[in-house]
């Protein structure tokens, strides 16, 4: 599976980022303000040998998501 967390970086998002990681999924992380925190889970996320990449994304912005999930298409074929 290829899935999105938006909000990935933090609380609930990260918990949820990194179990789907566990379970076998690439996962992308979504923020739209802290790069630092993105990139700390992506980290754990693949020191625990799964697949993570950051995307920063203002989800309230409907161009933006648009555009977000069209280089997730790109690059993986699909977002499930």
């Amino acid at each position: 599976k290829i899935a999105l967390i938006t909000g990935g970086g933090k609380g609930i998002g990260a918990g949820i980022a990194k179990e789907m990681a566990a379970q076998g999924a690439v996962v992308i992380i979504n923020y739209s303000h802290s790069e630092a925190a993105a990139k700390q889970v992506q980290s754990e996320i693949r020191t625990a040998g799964g697949k993570a990449d950051i995307f920063c994304c203002d989800v309230s912005d409907y161009n933006s998501v648009k555009a977000m999930t069209g280089d997730i298409i790109q690059h993986y074929g699909r977002l499930d």
